[in-house]
């Protein structure tokens, strides 16, 4: 979506950053965006990017909400079939299929502590 016609106009132009050295994975470093731009493009872009955000944990909510149904009726079988709740060889491989799937901007190190709590939540609610 264009906010200007004039070509000329920043906004209309590829963003001049590049890809970051860290693993190759473009991480959205750009400085002096908002130096290049006008005020009420800035503030119209930030509101744009924070609805975005707004959108996107609502479907984090769901999706959590959705693995915990899940992990509880894991519980279940796992009960009915007299087998420990704790699967530390099953959470290792849970923990490697995601580090393997991680293409960034979010580092290994971080996803596996945000997996980590979200495993450990879904382990305490099916005892």
């Amino acid at each position: 979506m264009l906010l200007f016609s004039n070509t000329a106009h920043p906004v209309n132009q590829p963003l001049p950053y590049s890809p970051s050295t860290r693993g190759g994975v473009d991480r959205g470093e750009y400085s002096g965006w908002s130096d290049s731009l006008p005020k009420e493009t800035s503030d119209l872009n930030l509101k744009e990017k924070r609805r975005t955000i707004d959108r996107l944990d609502r479907q984090l909510v769901i999706l959590l909400n959705q693995r915990l149904r899940v992990a509880l009726q894991v519980g279940k079988i796992k009960k009915r079939m007299g087998e420990k709740i704790y699967d530390p060889s099953r959470e290792k491989e849970i923990l490697t299929r995601l580090e393997v799937k991680n293409r960034g901007p979010l580092t290994n190190q971080d996803l596996i502590k945000i997996f980590r709590m979200i495993i450990k939540i879904c382990r305490a609610s099916q005892t």
